[in-house]
């Protein structure tokens, strides 16, 4: 039979389903002791080898486990440690090395302002860089403690 692609995907779909019907029906008419007898059966013919031999008592008994986690810990912790002391150095370093005159650094520059409306007193930041000091700045600010808008003029 030359058949092409499509009839021969019809064909093996129409008997992919004849046979699950047939088991279907096999399967409802069985009893629970055929059922476990077939399931023995399948588990035999497989490849699946149960030797009582090959099975050990569970490892966390062993003392080689705790030798291993021990092993284990004192590894990542070590790591740990590690990880801490470069991150540690480094953020000195760079602290140490950043050059706050800088006119590129960023530091944020605040004036203490105080709201003409409630008089409570407000940190405000001017500029993020020291060259953004060198021009004047208009910010347009809520207060934190009335909400009335604040017209910040700032000059150096």
């Amino acid at each position: 039979m030359n058949l092409t692609p499509e009839e021969r995907k019809m064909v093996f779909e129409q008997e992919k389903m004849k046979k699950e019907e047939e088991m279907k029906v096999k399967l409802g008419a069985l009893t629970d002791e055929e059922r476990e007898k077939i399931f023995n059966d399948e588990l035999a013919k497989s490849q699946v080898l149960l030797n009582s031999n090959s099975l050990r008592t569970p490892f966390c008994d062993q003392k080689t486990y705790w030798v291993i986690c021990g092993i284990h810990g004192i590894i990542f912790m070590i790591f740990g440690l590690m990880a801490f002391i470069i991150a540690v150095i480094l953020t000195t370093i760079i602290g140490l090395l950043w050059d706050r005159n800088s006119p590129n650094a960023i530091i944020s520059y605040k004036a203490y302002f105080n709201c003409p409306n409630c008089k409570n007193s407000l940190w405000v930041t001017v500029a993020n860089t020291k060259k953004e000091l060198d021009y004047p700045i208009d910010y347009q600010w809520n207060c934190v403690h009335c909400n009335q808008q604040l017209d910040i003029h700032y000059k150096k």
